[in-house]
Parts: C-alpha cells; structure tokens; sequence
C-alpha cells in the first residue's frame, strides 16, 4: 500500500485543525504542501471537501509526482530514505490535522458516531483474525446489535469480482420477520453474510442504502438486543449528579481519560445515562456520560472487604459552561442537584434533542 493509505486508514479531517496547521483553500478543499529531504521534495496532502485525502511526494526540480514512494518493495537506498522522510510528513499530518475511526469507510463512521452520541456506546473489537471488525452490543444483556466486518462484495451479491477489488464495509443486525422481509426488497440489503439467515441482514455500507434507513434497522436491532432475547426492552434510566469544584477538578480527569471514577450509588446500573452538574462558581450540567462499569474497585485501591465501590462515567458530551444553568434546569423540572437523583422526562427529552 502507498504510504498514505497506510497512515490515513481509518481517519477522518478534523476541518477546524486544518488552518492552523498550514493548509489553505483550494476550490472545494484544503491544500497542504511542505519541503522535506533539504527541499528536493515537496509533500502535498490534499482533503477534498467530502474529506477525501490524496498525497504524493513531488519532485522539485522536475515538478512531477515521485513514483518511488509508492513502490512497496525492492526500493534503493536513496529513494528508500526519500520515502521515510515523506513518511515522517504524513504522521505530523495525521496526528495533528486527522481523528482516529473505528472503521475504514465513511458510512460505517457515520454511524459509530452516532450511536456514541445516541446512546454512548463504542464497538469493540474482538476477533484477533480480523482486527477491523467491530461489534456493537448492548451494555446490559452483552448481546450484539450490530457487526461491521469487511467481505468481497460478491459474497453477497453472487457477482464475480474484478481482479484486485478491495473488500466492501457491511453492516449484519438483527431484524424481525416482517421488517427483514420488507428490507430486502431494498437494494444494497441482503440476508446475513456468516449469520442466521432468517433473523439477521448484511447491508452494504457503501451509500447504497441511506443512512436513514440503517439507522432505523439499527436501533429495532438493539432494542432486540436490549430485550435479552425476547423480555421487554429494557431503557437505561437517566440521573444527574453534583460535582463541587472546590473539591475536585473534573475537568482535567475528563479531559485526560475521558471519563472518570464515581462511587457507586443505589440504582444505577451498566447503561444509564449520567449527566454532572458542576456547583458554583460553575454552576451548570457540563458533561454527559454513560456507566461502563459499575461495582468495581477503584484502580490502585486496595480490596479490605469494606472498600467502597465505584462506577466508572465514561465522558460522550461536553456542554459548554452557561448553556444548562440553573434556571433552564428549574425550568425542566430540576429544582436543586444535591444528591444523585433520576431526571424527569421533560430534563432528558430536551437534553436529547439538544
């Protein structure tokens, strides 16, 4: 593979990080160009405006891409050398300008994205034969609602694919009888690729099918998952708790793990939606979280039998200070935060919607 597949795989532009790093316009996009090797190559990094990326080394003296770069093998020692330090440019790139995605094609980041910021969940990643497969589950049963995995498009479809045709994204979830009827009259839908052929659908995440569409088989999908095999779907509860600054800096915890340590409270389970309020002279919800571990020991604490135990709050919303103050919480239903305590459906409606 040419150095840039390699290193911009699985990444996505960070548009705002792009000016500041040095590129600049270009038509629809942003252009990128830097002098490496004492100034006998130039690196040009292009992201078009649908994110897009293309690279190469360009030869200054001659103006023309420098096709040895994107030799894999057999590469002399010059261009060698000319090929690390072209390198060395993209991972600058990629680190400053570029964010780290679950998979591979835009679809299936669009809808990893979503269903963070929906219902704070992330896949994991659990099959070492194929690390770029990842399952969506449901926090409390464990079940899988959703797997991403890469397969040739003919597996699905039954056509011959073209010589060298790389693997296509596919989503496999669970649907209902009727509903996976109805979905396979949609083209880019078909039965499952390596699962239950009645109960479960493989679609095409090449934009074949809107994301619309997805998302709705998705979430019936998890819903299934949720109701355990067939109970009724359980729906993680929402709580809001205090957080006083005087005391503890929740900021930076957050802002270096993504999350941090609660002591557990009565009620609240694996799933629930968590939401902080940080006291005067804050005084505003300012982040909201999901439990991802529940009745644990703190790291580094140590297990006497009477330690306390605690939640870990994984962070998947930050609320700028001021925009869920205490009158708008009043005017929601929450008069006073001085305890963990449920939300009413009136607060988490209009936080969801926000």
């Amino acid at each position: 593979m040419r150095p840039e597949e390699t290193i911009f795989a699985r990444r996505s532009p960070r548009t705002a990080a792009l000016a500041p790093f040095g590129f600049v316009r270009d038509g629809d996009g942003y252009v990128y160009r830097e002098p490496f090797f004492d100034g006998a190559f130039c690196a040009e990094v292009r992201v078009g405006r649908d994110g897009a990326l293309t690279a190469s080394a360009i030869d200054t003296e001659t103006g023309e891409a420098y096709l040895p770069v994107w030799q894999e093998t057999n590469l002399g020692g010059y261009a060698a050398a000319v090929r690390e330090a072209y390198e060395t440019v993209l991972r600058r790139v990629a680190a400053a300008c570029f964010t780290a995605d679950p998979f591979f094609g835009a679809q299936a980041n669009r809808l990893a994205h979503r269903v963070r910021e929906e219902f704070g969940e992330e896949p994991d990643f659990p099959f070492s034969a194929s690390p770029g497969a990842g399952v969506f589950r449901c926090p409390r049963s464990r079940k899988w609602y959703g797997l991403v995995m890469r397969v040739p498009r003919g597996r699905l479809t039954g056509e011959t694919a073209p010589v060298g045709e790389r693997p296509t994204e596919i989503l496999n979830l669970h649907a209902e009888a009727a509903a996976h009827a109805a979905a396979r009259r949609q083209p880019g839908i078909y039965a499952a690729y390596h699962m239950k052929h009645a109960s479960w659908l493989s679609i095409l995440l090449d934009d074949t099918v809107p994301d619309e569409v997805i998302w709705t088989l998705l979430t019936e999908s998890r819903a299934w998952a949720a109701a355990a095999g067939g109970r009724a779907p359980v729906r993680g509860e929402d709580w809001i708790i205090p957080a006083n600054p005087a005391y503890y800096d929740i900021d930076a915890d957050i802002a270096a793990t993504g999350g941090i340590y609660w002591k557990q409270s009565r009620g609240m389970r694996l799933g629930d939606t968590v939401y902080i309020y940080v006291g005067a002279p804050v005084s505003s919800v300012r982040y909201r979280c999901v439990i991802e571990a529940e009745n644990i020991l703190e790291p580094g604490a140590a297990d006497g039998g009477e330690t306390p135990r605690v939640m870990r709050l994984r962070c998947v919303r930050e609320y700028p200070q001021g925009m869920i103050g205490l009158a708008r919480l009043r005017a929601l239903g929450v008069q006073a935060v001085r305890g963990a305590r449920r939300t009413g459906e009136a607060f988490s409606r209009a936080m969801r919607e926000l």
